[in-house]
């Protein structure tokens, strides 16, 4: 039941009155305060003060929402005690959310401040009234109570983290994929269909249909820090369909209608169908934010922080960005019971013949090595993630088999010609058989600053040489003398001009190319 609150209006000190706030409208009947539209008038700061009481037991939220024509900041105290400053600016549309410790009785001052027209809306609210996406998470893990492809005798096998494939994955994937058996054949491109369920309590949080693939990406959330995210969905069940507003997608110019995507907030069970996914293959990736980053070189080529975000996303930029820094393998968060060892031995190759028997399991996506040359590479400041098949190039290990040494090789060595696409060296994986001395072979984490490194033969997965190139040579270096290093020269030779590497020393040619981190 609501708590009665006494609202009373004053003035802190020299703060002049230039707004004012409106009581409770009664559309939050669990609030114990508000919510209060607090509005600045004459562009000066104005103090509200509010007595009220409450249940200590309970956890609390303050819940701020810019509401005005313009942006609005605040300093807040509750019982004395600094809870909000006024460098704690809310970005853009949204609200932030505090949480805060309550008293039997308590006393909050809230001072206001923006140009004329600014508001604020203020709340507060038990943590527990807010939606899935909004609650903290708190230090569990057990999220799934449920497999997501319902029966584990149904999985064939499963790729563990760090899977390439060209052109989608040229760098390392970030989430894990589970090769089913199919409930239904497919159609078209699409040669089979298996069912897909929610893992748990969750949050439906924002949905993605990509045009060129023809197919939908979820992202669900337990809690306000982890996200878990399914690809390739192929339909909807229909519960799931129902709650998509046609009227709400959004499809940013900027993307010349490739994607669209919409804000959705329905909760779903655990075990409850969520639809089919495309070839039998459940992308399952999961984000938690409460643990330390990866050790990428350099984090912001995993997010949108070289992306510019168009306005019209900006309310959806907090569910769908990236965030690879923080994926990790969601069989970690299954509940204990689910993490049987039967399930470990399904890590390995998309048709269970090969399995992965060296640590971690479920793989690495994360292979960074600074002042090496193994880890991802990109061929300019601006180039990302989001556009790792154009500009990318990885330098990493098997996630089946991480013994084995790959180049994984984006568009990046091609170039559009007048009859076409042309390519020095084409997109995909070759792998080489690593030497333990010598500069010829040399895994990557032993490719060092001051020399030049040489490899042959090249290979394609499993075993077929590469038809194009003889040899590829590689250094590391400094962009700065003495700095990190932060760069890699690399030229493939064709196989005409070299079939093998010879004794040495090597040196490039003007058709070098050279990555940062």
């Amino acid at each position: 039941m609501k708590i009665s609150l006494a609202l009373t209006l004053m003035i802190l000190g020299a703060v002049p009155v230039a707004g004012r706030a409106a009581a409770s409208d009664g559309s939050c009947p669990e609030c114990v305060l508000g919510p209060l539209t607090l509005s600045v008038e004459r562009g000066e700061p104005r103090a509200h003060h509010a007595k009220f009481e409450a249940d200590p037991a309970v956890a609390y939220t303050l819940v701020l929402e810019q509401v005005g024509a313009a942006p609005a900041v605040a300093r807040i105290e509750l019982n004395g005690r600094h809870v909000v400053g006024f460098k704690d600016a809310i970005e853009g549309p949204g609200t932030r959310d505090t949480e805060v410790e309550i008293k039997r009785k308590n006393h909050l001052t809230i001072v206001v401040k923006g140009p004329r027209g600014a508001a604020l809306r203020a709340a507060l609210v038990p943590t527990s009234a807010l939606p899935l996406s909004r609650q903290p998470c708190g230090s569990r893990r057990d999220f799934f109570s449920f497999y997501p492809f319902r029966d584990p005798a149904r999985v064939i096998g499963i790729l563990p983290l760090g899977n390439m494939s060209a052109p989608g994955h040229i760098l390392p994937s970030d989430h894990i994929y589970v090769h089913l058996v199919a409930d239904q054949p497919g159609s078209g491109t699409v040669t089979s269909l298996a069912d897909f369920y929610s893992g748990g309590q969750f949050e439906l949080v924002a949905v993605t249909w990509i045009r060129s693939k023809k197919n939908y990406e979820i992202f669900l959330q337990p809690c306000r820090e982890v996200r878990v995210y399914h690809s390739h969905v192929h339909q909807f069940d229909p519960v799931v369909e129902q709650a998509l507003d046609p009227a709400a997608w959004i499809c940013p110019p900027e993307f010349a209608g490739e994607f669209c995507m919409q804000r959705t907030n329905l909760v779903v069970t655990p075990g409850q169908r969520l639809g089919s996914i495309v070839n039998s293959t459940l992308d399952w990736g999961l984000i938690d934010l409460r643990r330390p980053p990866l050790p990428f070189a350099n984090p912001a080529r995993y997010d949108f922080s070289l992306f510019q975000v168009p306005p019209s996303l900006a309310l959806l930029v907090p569910y769908i960005s990236s965030e690879s820094p923080h994926r990790y393998c969601p069989i970690d968060y299954l509940a204990p019971d689910l993490q049987t060892a039967a399930l470990w031995t399904k890590f390995g190759s998309f048709d269970g013949l090969q399995p992965r028997t060296l640590p971690p399991i479920c793989g690495d996506h994360a292979q960074d090595k600074i002042g090496t040359a193994q880890g991802n590479w990109f061929g300019s400041a601006q180039d990302s993630q989001m556009t790792e098949n154009q500009g990318a190039l990885a330098l990493v290990h098997d996630n089946v088999d991480p013994t084995v040494p790959i180049f994984s090789i984006s568009q990046v060595f091609c170039q559009q010609t007048p009859s076409g696409q042309s390519c020095a060296w084409d997109t995909g994986q070759r792998h080489f058989a690593p030497l333990p001395a010598g500069p010829v072979n040399r895994d990557f984490a032993d490719v060092l600053p001051g020399a030049v490194y040489c490899y042959e033969p090249l290979k394609f997965p499993p075993h077929a040489p590469d038809p194009q190139i003889g040899v590829v040579l590689l250094e590391v270096f400094s962009l700065i003398p003495g700095g990190v290093v932060d760069r890699l020269r690399i030229e493939p030779i064709a196989l005409s001009q070299a079939s093998n590497c010879g004794a040495g020393p090597w040196l490039f040619s003007g058709a070098a190319r050279e990555f940062q981190r």
